[in-house]
């Protein structure tokens, strides 16, 4: 889609009253305690001071959209130089000689969060953070802020002191050069994943982040932010050898289960090989276990924490997700050992990311190599704290460019993990990585076929897997001895969407070694058309205009591996994509406890063959989860893009962008309907439904279109008085079918 850049028309104004001196250095550290990053579940019950100096926050610019984050007047973030060594027993001996109070609250090699018992507030302690940062010899120290208020926040966020800036495509290396010395900032690279899109280097420290944002209201650019640093919660729920007790590949009754995904009939014919490489961005990938060894990629991994090429990580820290993750994927089969993964041949390279995912390293790890790679599966998210979570432009110009240039312009394909906030009344679209339209999202069902708990709903899932919630967890992978989730080198009740995920990774990964000629695209549309509808008297499925099955706990159901290797090997390929926009602007009030709520409606007199469509959603209505919003198609299939949910969130929908697939192969021409409801009384939580766009995207245009050509469509008044606007895109070449 094409947002139209709205400039700001006044500086935030950013005072950070700590005024730490952070400073760039240039040695490392590289721990020998057996300490280790954390995940939401040691983070719930911290006891952090938060900011209130500020009750709206900090503001920072996503793109176009104002974020917020919490300043945490206790707790500062060391970034280790990965050149050189040096004990984390050396490290808390050098804090502690300044603050005796200190506690290393959790460390690996890229960077050390420390909390004190005093607050930051005085030149005394400013004074003291300056020696810290010299005296540990780190490459820079950055308070720690926290993207929501709670006071048991369960995710953070460290500025680098780096600024990434998309430039307009006009602007030549010699202007570049020129501005960049007029703001003090130094070039660090060029982004090859992205035109126009830079990483440099600022001078101002702390400032960087009010720098970012001086330069984004200077309308000089296309977008301004901080490289942040933010934590990821990896999407398993772990509690505690061995293909017959993989019930997900196998069934035969075991712990009373009664599903798995057909694959077995499969493997007669294609195990995956080489050529077919999935990419575990995650925590660890230990490339030398006997099980997944057979199968690594020599030389094609990274490591961001250490900054090397084995993305095992050190033992002293105890990485494991990974190591499970790419075991349900492609642990090696018939081998004779331990278990056995989907795809048990083919190609696994390990991105260990979490724990140093910075904003840059979390688009580098989604492009990289993907030339050679196919599959990019991650089984992480926003953490528990984080609740609408928009996608980075950067990290979507990173997928734009995976799927237009990746795999010899085929695309490569992005499975995601649905989330795992199904049982706190989380939904799926709330998270801009699983919504976009180039990622796969993929929900977890248990072994007897029912959603689990804990697996978001959403109109943009695609399709589920079975994972834990049943009677039987995901037997895999595991580190070894004390490092894993279990005392062996395997483990037998892996779980969440994080498990759900890898698994449709590596059935992928057949689908690919069946017709390596498969787009992006096609792969999506096989698994919508051939996934298995499970929980048949679930009352939410319902048949769509296309007349396929849909249910927004499942997506089209789950997945087949037999049916869609089939599908797959006497496939034609989609015609280019095609994309209609519309917009209008009804500015209404939405009412207060009204089962109707109000309604605005886009004409589509454009006919395609829809795959996927976004909205984009304005509303002034403060506290987003008091909302109900519906999208209803031409054909009158319903996407619940949100519910009202319990939990009270004071946040807007500024832009927002749902996603659905639930359209899936439906007629783009005719009404489309976006119904807002607020099921909450309350004055101060009154608001108005303030505007909308719909973007279809699709292929087979049914009408004779040449390609190339551009329509635009003016109408009428609609009810609220407004004037909508569409427009259709060709990206290329189209054909009918």
């Amino acid at each position: 889609m094409k947002v139209e850049r709205r400039l700001r028309q006044h500086l935030i104004a950013i005072v950070l009253s700590i005024g730490f001196l952070l400073l760039t250095g240039n040695t490392n550290y590289a721990g020998n305690d057996k300490t280790t990053i954390t995940t939401e579940d040691s983070l719930i019950n911290a006891n952090v001071t938060i900011s209130t100096e500020d009750e709206e926050g900090y503001t920072w610019y996503n793109g176009d959209r104002q974020m917020r984050v919490w300043l945490a007047l206790d707790e500062i973030a060391i970034f280790h130089d990965q050149t050189r060594e040096q004990s984390t027993k050396e490290l808390k001996n050098t804090v502690q000689s300044l603050y005796p109070n200190a506690k290393t609250v959790e460390t690996n090699t890229f960077v050390s969060r420390i909390r004190f018992q005093q607050q930051f507030k005085n030149v005394e302690n400013e004074a003291k953070l300056s020696v810290l940062k010299i005296k540990t010899g780190a490459r820079y120290v950055s308070p720690v802020f926290y993207p929501n208020p709670q006071k048991k926040p369960s995710t953070w966020m460290a500025l680098t002191g780096e600024i990434i800036v998309h430039f307009n495509p006009d602007w030549d290396s010699g202007k570049i050069t020129a501005w960049a010395k007029n703001y003090g900032l130094r070039l660090i690279k060029k982004f090859d994943f992205t035109p126009d899109a830079y990483l440099f280097a600022s001078d101002a420290g702390m400032d960087s982040l009010k720098q970012a944002n001086k330069i984004y209201v200077s309308g000089e650019v296309l977008y301004s932010y901080p490289n942040w640093l933010e934590t990821l919660a990896i999407q398993a729920i772990p509690n505690d050898p061995l293909f017959i007790d993989q019930w997900h590949l196998h069934n035969t009754g075991q712990g009373g289960c009664t599903v798995d995904v057909n694959i077995t009939n499969v493997w007669d014919t294609y195990t995956g090989t080489t050529n077919e490489r999935i990419v575990i961005v995650d925590e660890d990938l230990k490339i030398g276990h006997e099980d997944l060894s057979p199968n690594i990629i020599p030389g094609q991994s990274w490591d961001y924490l250490d900054g090397d090429s084995d993305p095992t990580g050190r033992d002293l820290y105890n990485d494991k997700h990974g190591t499970s993750v790419a075991g349900v994927a492609a642990a090696r089969g018939n081998n004779g050992i331990g278990v056995t993964g989907a795809a048990f041949t083919a190609g696994l390279v390990g991105h260990r990311l979490i724990g140093a995912a910075t904003f840059e390293n979390q688009a580098d790890a989604l492009t990289r190599n993907y030339s050679t790679n196919d599959i990019y599966n991650n089984s992480w998210g926003p953490g528990f704290g984080v609740y609408l979570s928009p996608l980075l432009p950067i990290v979507e110009s990173a997928f734009r460019s995976g799927v237009t240039i990746g795999r010899g312009g085929k695309g490569v394909i992005y499975i995601f993990a649905n989330g795992n906030k199904g049982n706190i009344g989380g939904n799926s679209n709330d998270n801009g990585l699983v919504n976009s339209r180039y990622t796969i999202a993929v929900a977890a069902s248990t072994c007897s076929g029912v959603k689990a708990a804990y697996s978001e709903k959403g109109a943009n899932i695609v399709v589920n897997a079975p994972s834990n919630g049943g009677n039987l967890g995901i037997t895999t992978t595991d580190r070894s001895g004390s490092l894993g989730y279990s005392t062996s080198n395997y483990f037998n009740n892996f779980s969440g969407t994080s498990s759900a995920a890898p698994l449709v990774s590596g059935i992928i990964a057949l689908m690919l070694q069946a017709n390596p000629n498969l787009g992006w695209r096609d792969v999506q549309k096989i698994l919508v058309t051939t996934a298995y509808k499970n929980d048949p008297t679930d009352p939410d499925w319902e048949t769509n205009g296309a007349g396929l099955h849909i249910n927004h706990k499942y997506g089209f159901g789950r997945i087949d591996a037999q049916a869609a290797v089939t599908a797959s090997t006497g496939w034609s390929n989609l015609p280019e994509e095609i994309t209609i926009e519309a917009s209008t602007n009804p500015n209404i009030p939405v009412p207060d406890s009204d089962p109707t709520g109000v309604s605005d409606t886009i004409n589509i007199s454009q006919d395609i063959n829809v795959e996927y469509v976004e909205i984009y959603f304005t509303s002034t209505h403060v506290r987003y989860t008091d909302l109900d919003i519906r999208l209803t198609s031409p054909s009158g299939t319903e996407s619940i893009l949100t519910e009202k949910r319990s939990t009270e969130r004071y946040n807007r929908y500024n832009n927002w962008r749902f996603g659905t697939i639930r359209h899936y192969g439906e007629s783009s021409s005719g009404n489309w309907t976006l119904t807002v409801k607020d099921f909450t009384p309350g004055i101060a939580n009154n608001g108005n439904f303030q505007s909308w766009t719909i973007n279809i995207y699709g292929g087979g245009c049914n009408n004779a279109y040449e390609p190339n050509d551009t329509f635009s469509q003016a109408y009428g008044p609609l009810t609220s008085g407004t004037i909508t606007t569409a427009t259709l895109f060709f990206s290329a070449s189209a054909a009918i079918f």
